[in-house]
């Protein structure tokens, strides 16, 4: 196997600045994210038909189209917050509403260990109606910081 099969062709100026953070960001880490898979095999797994797609928004010229972020996110092991900043970047650029909507954005989504968290809160049950600030400080605390979260966990009835 040749160095172009495993990573595709040589990059040879690929698009940078506004709208291109995608695409600047996979260039520098494609070794990393590609873990020894071909191009071809990245491309197949996100769902694209040919690897030309994917050749194309590393090089700036397509961008990320929004209905693949949870593949890149799966193929890619990328946090789908982050992926959703660089969509946001590439269809708004620079300008005003595009980084107003983005810091919303990032300030909203939940990320892998906050929707794990959700999720044994939905398996073990509702949360209560009248969970007030002063609790949900105290568990955001303990969540945050490993002491505290060791002593709780020490604390807790263990299940049978």
């Amino acid at each position: 196997m040749n160095d172009t099969s495993a990573k595709g062709r040589p990059q040879i100026a690929p698009k940078t600045g506004a709208g291109m953070a995608f695409a600047e960001f996979l260039n520098k880490n494609w070794d990393h994210l590609a873990q020894g898979r071909t191009i071809d095999r990245i491309a197949k797994d996100i769902g694209f038909k040919t690897s030309n797609v994917l050749s194309m928004i590393r090089t700036g010229k397509m961008k990320i189209p929004l209905e693949k972020i949870p593949d890149f996110s799966r193929v890619l092991n990328l946090d789908i917050a982050m992926l959703m900043g660089f969509w946001f970047e590439a269809y708004m650029g620079e300008k005003e509403d595009g980084n107003r909507v983005l810091q919303t954005l990032n300030e909203r989504l939940v990320r892998g260990p906050e929707l794990s968290f959700i999720r044994a809160v939905r398996t073990k049950g509702s949360i209560p109606d009248d969970l007030n600030d002063e609790t949900i400080e105290a568990i955001a605390a303990v969540i945050a910081h490993p002491g505290a979260r060791d002593a709780a966990l020490k604390a807790a009835p263990q299940a049978a």
